[in-house]
């Protein structure tokens, strides 16, 4: 089952598509259906979960009367309902919840990170020093936060997986994040997911002049044919997350993502490095 977030996406996309196809404007669906406008701008928006009824509304205004489409529409709208991660609350944003929610459903994760190593490809002992010595949590709010991504890697375990295209600086495997020890658990982590069958690694060694990857890491979540959009997915440390869905911003990502893994070293050079940087730390 698709993750809720996501399902309210694919809704919004399917309701935008309807109204325009009905030739009429978000104005006029809240005049006919006595609504304020904000009401169908945040339905829209997916910034709110649409109830049956108003489902329902929206689809005799639009003349939709597809007995499948109108039972796919409102399943969607009834598991657009529930709230992931919700558990977690205590330690993580709505916004955070949310990427883990679209990650969930992606048929493709491509992800540039210069500094650190992403999230999925993790080791635990390399999540326990980032977020004592960078994020200066207490242990039990790092042990809530192992919880969480230890949940979230299940995703790289299923009998179907996405594909995980990860572009990483030559920073991240030379930083000695928690130590020698826990360098050489997280450079072996990533030797064996970089082997496996989805996920690629590739490294952009030092000596590459600048490149369009020094503006930042950044996220592009590819979603099956028949799903929502694309979405583009950014944040730092001085400004809350952002997600774009406009063709535009993601075609414009992915052609840096492009860009990147051309600048790159191929995957089998790239193991190289990592296994040669492991072997430095054993030496």
């Amino acid at each position: 089952m698709a993750d809720p977030a996501t399902l309210r996406r694919h809704l919004r996309t399917e309701l935008r598509r309807a109204r325009t196809q009905a030739g009429l404007t978000q104005r006029e669906v809240a005049d006919a259906l006595d609504w304020s406008p904000s009401k169908v701008l945040r339905i829209e928006g997916g910034q709110v979960a649409v109830s049956t009824t108003d489902l329902k509304a929206l689809l005799q205004l639009y003349k939709i009367e597809d007995d499948d489409l109108v039972q796919r529409l409102a399943s969607m709208a009834r598991q657009s309902k529930q709230q992931p991660w919700s558990q977690y609350r205590d330690v993580i944003s709505a916004e955070v919840a949310a990427y883990f929610g679209y990650e969930a459903s992606a048929a493709i994760i491509r992800q540039f990170e210069p500094l650190i190593v992403p999230g999925l490809l993790q080791a635990e002992g390399y999540t326990k020093a980032l977020l004592r010595l960078a994020y200066h949590l207490n242990e039990s709010t790092a042990e809530r936060h192992i919880e969480v991504r230890q949940e979230r890697q299940e995703l790289l375990d299923r009998e179907a997986p996405p594909e995980v295209f990860g572009i990483l600086g030559e920073p991240v495997i030379q930083q000695m994040v928690g130590g020698p020890e826990v360098m050489r658990q997280q450079l072996r982590r990533l030797l064996e997911l970089g082997t496996g069958p989805v996920t690629s690694i590739q490294i952009i060694p030092f000596a590459w002049d600048a490149h369009v990857g020094l503006r930042g890491p950044f996220t592009l979540l590819e979603f099956p044919e028949e799903g929502p959009p694309d979405l583009l997915y950014m944040e730092s440390q001085s400004s809350a997350a952002v997600f774009l869905d406009a063709d535009r911003e993601t075609n414009r990502y992915l052609n840096y993502f492009w860009e990147l893994e051309a600048a790159a070293l191929d995957r089998d050079e790239s193991r190289d490095l990592i296994a040669a940087t492991l072997g430095g730390l054993d030496a």
